[in-house]
């Protein structure tokens, strides 16, 4: 899967939100390997009087034995731009359907971590779920993943490896059009939820966004049009 295009097309959205919102979408990092592809854009909305910049990564990988897909919202301060959440939703599909586990784990990090930091630590907590059960294997490959994604972070991404933030994740592993579903789901409608736990601060600017993405049917072009050609 080649991510030359995902974000190619979209520079500007004028939606129908009261008042007026314009959408810029700028790529800041695309890595493109034969098995594996990471992606770093930052969305800025704003008008004249309201500005508010967010940042997302997505990152998949494609091995022998499975597919993971990851994506990550990071929701930032409305007056300094710091991070103050990271909203991540991940999957990982078994190629072998005897590996499937119908399976899904949310995970809440307290401490203000930088964005390799918060991978590292969802790889820790995995490493720890999967002992004892039928999670064994699925959380053991996701974990291996993260720990991978971290690295690759810290060495691509240090500009954007400075902040800080709490977060929230759910981790699944379930195949194509459900797993899609669910990660959409978690990105913009429970986002809002998440990001107003989170960080109350940004509560209404959180909702702001959700209704600019919904009006100007973002949904669409930033979450299941993107997950649906990496998982599927």
């Amino acid at each position: 899967m080649n991510f030359t295009n995902l974000t190619k097309g979209c520079p500007l959205y004028h939606t129908n939100v009261t008042p007026k919102v314009n959408v810029s979408v700028v790529t800041l990092y695309n890595m493109t390997e034969k098995h594996e592809q990471m992606l770093f854009f930052r969305l800025n909305f704003y008008n004249s009087t309201f500005n508010y910049t967010m940042y997302a990564l997505v990152y998949r990988a494609e091995r022998s034995q499975y597919n993971f897909t990851l994506v990550t919202r990071i929701f930032t301060d409305p007056k300094t731009g710091a991070y103050k959440a990271y909203l991540t939703g991940m999957n990982i599909a078994p190629n072998d359907e005897n590996k499937v586990v119908p399976v899904g784990d949310t995970i809440i990090t307290k401490d203000n971590l930088t964005l390799s930091e918060y991978y590292w630590t969802l790889n820790k907590v995995l490493m720890k779920l999967r002992r004892g059960d039928e999670t064994n294997w699925v959380w053991g490959r996701s974990a291996y993943e993260l720990r991978h994604l971290s690295h690759l972070v810290r060495l691509k991404l240090p500009e954007y490896n400075q902040g800080k933030a709490v977060g929230m994740t759910v981790a699944m592993d379930s195949a194509g059009e459900l797993a899609c579903d669910v990660i959409c789901h978690l990105l913009i409608a429970g986002g809002v939820w998440a990001c107003c736990a989170l960080y109350p601060p940004a509560c209404p600017v959180c909702i702001l966004v959700y209704e600019v993405l919904e009006t100007g049917q973002l949904t669409y072009v930033f979450c299941y049009e993107t997950c649906e050609r990496l998982v599927g």
